[in-house]
């Protein structure tokens, strides 16, 4: 039980696509997407979170979200403050840095939401 979901999670295709392009890395191959794929593949990709997200928001109740929601907005607002506070301190970056840093990672995405859901 424990060995076949490990197995469905190391074989996710995030992950797959991240050791593939790690292992290119390392061997120094140059790997590029035709510049057409690209709005293509973006389009793809939005289109296939958006309805993902709305068949789990269609399949749940309104008291199923509260919680993932909640914990969505707190991590979207503590995550840009912790960002900044160490880019300011540790990093020593100017004011206008380190906000932009702290913005950037203070965007909730699908991701996010999946950290909050499992």
């Amino acid at each position: 039980m424990i060995a076949v979901s490990l197995a469905d999670n190391l074989l996710t295709a995030p992950l797959v696509a991240f050791v593939v392009a790690l292992i290119a890395t390392l061997l120094r191959f140059e790997v590029r997407l035709p510049e057409a794929l690209y709005p293509i593949l973006s389009t793809f990709l939005l289109l296939a979170i958006g309805i993902k997200g709305g068949k789990a928001l269609a399949d749940s109740s309104i008291g199923d979200l509260w919680g993932p929601l909640l914990a969505a907005f707190a991590l979207g607002i503590v995550t840009p403050l912790i960002a900044f506070a160490a880019m300011r301190t540790l990093g020593r970056f100017q004011v206008v840095d380190a906000a932009a840093l702290a913005a950037h990672y203070g965007s909730v995405s699908a991701v996010t939401f999946t950290v909050v859901l499992t």
